[in-house]
């Protein structure tokens, strides 16, 4: 067996062979310069052929090749070199007598040579594009997910940017709104704006129970399939090989992550669904009674403070539960400020 340090030493002599068979030009090689009567370009199908097999090998492979892999690729890249040379070597001076026939004896080389040639370089070819293939995908995934990331930074600085720009804006629609809300309660009431509420929370609560429903479903069927692939894969495991067991693995894998991704995304519209329909309750029932604590009292200060807490039910974000990360404080304190704001200036 050899040692490493050889390994190594006809590692890189192959290495260079190979770039430099394959770094060698075709249109050199037809020698127009001779001329039509003893140029190569009747061999021209031969050199492209026996070029682009070769080409086919990615260098960096050959660190993965075993010694007699490398020895007998080095082998075949040393005749195809000196053939090469050959041919940039012609000329008259070399060959006076007979020069047609030793040009075509050095194609009919080269087209003989192809068959061993491909003997050699096939399963070499093979393993570099698996190879590549594996490498090929995880670059396409690094970059997916880098562009992924890369988008949703922009996003998040824009809509900051624009939180910015439109604080005033938005301060001064409140205290807008609010006035509109008073002179609609004042005239006719805001308790029988609780309907729309009322149908939104309805079909919220509808769709979530049918995203609930799907949840279920996807949920036992990722459990059945995980129960059946172990009990498959125990029955067989003493019949598949390594390659065959990663490769059963990894389809049972692709399926499993396809079902915990669905079990995942109706999860998440499930509570979607289910926080909507909590939420448009609460400002049901907040609008429904407004009108029982308004004509409960004649002070002025009570109904702007019956109307301040309501119109908070209505434009505050709620803590149901059933979304992660929810936060109530801020806006409340913005809403109330605004309101005690707008009313102060009323009275």
């Amino acid at each position: 067996m050899a040692t490493f340090e050889e390994e190594q030493q006809i590692r890189d002599t192959a290495t260079q062979n190979l770039m430099a068979v394959s770094g060698a030009k075709l249109e050199s090689l037809y020698r127009d310069e001779l001329g039509a009567e003893l140029n190569f370009r009747d061999g021209a199908k031969v050199f492209e052929r026996t070029l682009s097999l070769i080409r086919r090998v990615d260098p960096d492979i050959l660190w993965d090749l075993s010694f007699n892999k490398l020895q007998a690729l080095n082998k075949e890249l040393i005749i195809i070199a000196q053939i090469l040379n050959e041919v940039v070597e012609f000329s008259l001076q070399k060959h006076p007598s007979n020069p047609t026939n030793q040009r075509d004896s050095i194609i009919t080389r080269m087209r003989d040579k192809y068959d061993q040639l491909h003997d050699v370089l096939s399963p070499i070819i093979a393993f570099s594009q698996s190879q590549s293939g594996v490498i090929e995908n995880m670059k396409a995934k690094i970059a997916e997910v880098a562009e992924g990331a890369t988008k949703v930074k922009a996003e998040i600085d824009r809509l900051y940017t624009e939180a910015e720009v439109i604080t005033a804006e938005r301060q001064k629609e409140s205290i807008d709104i609010l006035n509109s809300l008073r002179s609609a309660a004042a005239e006719a009431g805001v308790s029988q704006h609780s309907i729309y509420f009322k149908d939104e929370a309805l079909e919220n609560a509808n769709e979530s129970t049918k995203w609930l429903r799907a949840a279920i479903v996807i949920g036992c069927l990722t459990v059945l399939f995980g129960l059946y692939s172990l009990y498959s894969y125990s029955n067989l495991a003493e019949n598949l090989d390594w390659a065959h067991s990663v490769h059963l693995l990894f389809g049972k894998a692709v399926v499993f992550s396809i079902l915990y991704f669905a079990l995942i995304w109706t999860g998440r519209n499930y509570r979607a669904y289910r926080h909507n329909a909590v939420v448009n309750k609460h400002r049901q029932n907040a609008l429904s009674t407004f009108q029982a604590f308004v004509k409960a009292s004649d002070q002025r200060d009570v109904k702007d403070a019956v109307l301040l807490r309501s119109t908070e039910a209505i434009f505050s974000p709620v803590a149901t539960g059933y979304i992660t990360k929810e936060s109530e404080g801020q806006g409340n304190t913005q809403i109330l400020e605004v309101l005690r704001g707008a009313i102060k200036t009323g009275q």
